[in-house]
């Protein structure tokens, strides 16, 4: 019998066993799903659906170039790479469900709330606008500041830029306790 060199890659929203398995869906199904979509908005309004399909193209997409490159290699052989065994020589089946794919890219996440250092209230966490070091803010200009000092490195260099570098009426960073205001 003479053995396939075909790599296949299939992508479904749920994966191809379980109970929603032919279940239609789209990137705010899945995201609300796995509890991402919740993460998101302002504090006491509702879910807001980040643009740029996260899992559509982070959870399947993504997953599944990354799972035909590495069936790649494996039915291509390792011993190119410096290995001593080759691959199957055989082609594999990739299965990427945009759900499971998504759920990964949740991780950090997932842990932050496992170390309880992420709470249920949205906007109120150090990823999801609830810290004045990793927000937006609108300019004098009517344009938007992106602003991202989570490191102490980055944060002390946002404080010298904004003048604020030794306020005594500042909280610490990681300060939750305090006003921010």
């Amino acid at each position: 019998m003479r053995r396939s060199l075909i790599v296949y890659c299939a992508i479904s929203g749920y994966g191809q066993t379980g109970p929603k398995r032919d279940a239609s869906g789209h990137d705010m199904n899945y995201l609300g799903l796995i509890g991402l979509l919740g993460l998101t908005g302002e504090r006491g309004g509702e879910p807001v659906q980040a643009a740029g399909q996260i899992a559509d193209l982070g959870g399947g997409a993504l997953m599944a170039a990354f799972g035909i490159m590495a069936a790649l290699r494996e039915r291509d052989g390792s011993g190119r790479a410096g290995f001593e065994s080759p691959g199957s020589g055989e082609g594999q089946v990739v299965d990427a469900a945009m759900v499971d794919g998504s759920a990964s890219l949740m991780t950090i996440i997932y842990s932050f709330h496992a170390f309880g250092i992420w709470g249920e209230e949205r906007a109120s966490n150090m990823l999801d606008t609830g810290a004045p070091f990793y927000e937006v803010y609108e300019t004098s200009d009517g344009k938007y500041f992106a602003c991202g000092g989570i490191e102490a490195k980055f944060y002390a260099e946002l404080l010298e830029g904004m003048g604020l570098t030794g306020d005594p009426d500042l909280p610490g960073q990681m300060e939750r306790d305090k006003s921010f205001s």
